[in-house]
């Protein structure tokens, strides 16, 4: 027990119960394909760095992938998006303000 870092578990500790509610709410609002996406891809970059460190990647090897992965990432999350019509439903609501908008 002496080997434990107890001001880290506390602050862990107290860092998982803060963000518990905001996890909960998030997943009920978010779709399920959408927060896989997110989640695996979040996973994705944080490791890839020590993937690619154990294989022996040179540095600009290891930024050329994360860059990569981020533009994976992004684009995957974008398809997802327009697929379950967010996208397409936050650009028509600006579109339908422009309209709305009566000049005074």
């Amino acid at each position: 027990l002496h080997l434990i870092n107890w001001g880290l578990v506390l602050a862990l500790s107290v860092g998982g119960v803060a963000a518990a509610p905001f996890a909960a709410w998030l997943v009920k609002i978010i779709p399920v394909n959408v927060l896989g996406i997110f989640v695996g891809g979040l996973i994705i970059f944080t490791n890839s760095n020590t993937l690619l460190n154990a294989f022996g990647a040179p540095g600009e090897a290891i930024a050329f992938v994360r860059i990569a992965v981020v533009i994976g990432w992004f684009a995957l999350l974008f398809v997802i998006l327009r697929k379950e019509g967010k996208l397409s439903n936050f650009f028509h609501k600006k579109e339908a303000n422009k309209v709305g908008r009566v000049k005074q």
